[in-house]
């Protein structure tokens, strides 16, 4: 089903994700993360695991981490430019698992303190893009059991990826985030 303008763009990123068009579709959601101020240098803010990919590489990648006997996996982005903070990403509300499986009492559980992602080069400052796979409109209505509507089935995303560019060096870091929601 195609879906005029291109997969939707969630509820909680609405205010800082801007659409790239060549990029997106019906079931696929692409865009940088540009602040109300408009800026677009981040600091990343992550509450999770910086560890390595398993498949041979020495890639870091953004993890769940387990605390006080909970998992989470969050991350969020603080304006260079005015310092608001947004969240882009937590395990336990948004996409398949978190929006429509989520338990209150993970909702409500406090996570860790954000640790501050670093490039190689020491920077602290990136700019950031996010890439969402989903099913389509009719399979993820179908799917969710009515949990989902024709107004909030973008909200069961199944895939999010978040790849930043430092501003310091210019390193690109594609899937620093590479998260499975379902």
């Amino acid at each position: 089903m195609s879906v005029a303008g291109g997969y939707p763009i969630p509820r909680h990123l609405s205010e800082v994700l801007r659409r790239n068009p060549a990029k997106s579709g019906d079931t696929r959601l692409v865009g940088d993360v540009v602040c109300a101020c408009g800026s677009r240098s981040f600091a990343v803010l992550y509450v999770g695991y910086p560890g390595v990919r398993d498949y041979g590489s020495r890639t870091p990648v953004l993890q769940t981490t387990e605390f006080g006997g909970r998992y989470f996996f969050r991350i969020a982005a603080r304006c260079d430019g005015c310092a608001k903070e947004h969240l882009l990403f937590d395990m336990h509300l948004h996409g398949w698992n978190g929006f429509l499986c989520g338990e209150e009492a993970d909702r409500k559980a406090r996570p860790p303190a954000y640790a501050k992602w670093r490039c190689d080069c020491g920077g602290a400052s990136h700019r950031i893009e996010i890439d969402i796979l989903a099913e389509d409109k009719q399979i993820s209505v179908e799917e969710s059991g009515g949990e989902l509507t024709d107004d909030s089935w973008f909200e069961g995303f199944a895939w999010l990826t978040l790849s930043t560019v430092c501003d310091a060096c210019k390193l690109e870091r594609h899937a620093l985030v590479d998260y499975e929601t379902m």
